[in-house]
């Protein structure tokens, strides 16, 4: 576990944690960890053979205010050979459950083809977390016959980007969040990526509104969908 405390630029304009903010305490612990870990740190010594994120789910059970201290917990299990899930937790001082995060990585490298040699580190994560992330379907359906608002275009630059050269995860999130419709609010939000954003390439967000929910597709000038955030709320 790694222990933050909630800064004034961590926050909103309604004093409460920023969404990408509080993905980033937990992916900054998780990088950590992984370089701490002999069997993680495939991630650092073997780049181009790391596993490739392609889903991320977030419940959000209430987000901590400003001077707030949190920890963050982190957790990896591998259920089958193509896949490796890695949970995420932030709790705040009292040892309540925040936010639940769990994101999924294809071990198979979508360039080269190549199976990524990972194994089951063993961290044990709290049961009670678990039951908080629903076993939802990886891809998120999209009602294409539903016209979409097309909100204004978006150039991918240095600072939105990872160490692939890549969109990074907090990018994917901005982008999406910042095409909201006004008053619409959420506490879960599915990010399924087709294909990663790389550094440059110019984004067109498509926005669909149904069924109490929102879908943005981020695509290109060709309306080719690279990945899709979808932000719903949890009765």
């Amino acid at each position: 576990s790694e222990e933050r405390i909630v800064s004034f630029t961590d926050v909103g304009v309604e004093g409460y944690l920023k969404l990408t903010r509080a993905i980033a305490f937990l992916l900054d612990a998780c990088r950590r960890q992984e370089a701490s870990t002999p069997i993680l740190n495939i991630y650092l010594q073997h780049k181009r053979f790391a596993p490739s994120l392609v889903g991320l789910r977030i419940e959000v059970v209430a987000l901590p205010k400003l001077d707030e201290e949190l920890t963050c917990e982190v957790a990896y299990h591998r259920t089958n050979k193509i896949y490796v899930y890695r949970q995420m937790l932030l709790r705040n001082a009292a040892g309540e459950v925040c936010l639940v995060a769990q994101d999924t990585c294809s071990l198979i490298n979508p360039v080269l083809g190549k199976m990524v040699k990972i194994e089951n580190v063993g961290f044990k994560f709290p049961e009670e977390t678990l039951e908080k992330l629903e076993e939802l379907p990886l891809t998120i359906a999209i009602p294409k016959k539903l016209k979409p608002r097309i909100a204004q275009a978006s150039t991918i630059g240095l600072s939105k980007i990872d160490i692939d050269a890549q969109l990074s995860v907090q990018g994917y999130l901005a982008l999406a969040e910042d095409v909201l419709p006004d008053e619409f609010t959420y506490n879960r939000v599915r990010l399924e990526v087709l294909s990663p954003i790389p550094y440059s390439i110019s984004i067109v967000p498509l926005v669909r509104e149904f069924d109490g929910k929102v879908v943005v597709e981020l695509a290109d000038a060709r309306r080719a969908t690279y990945a899709a955030v979808e932000f719903s709320t949890r009765a």
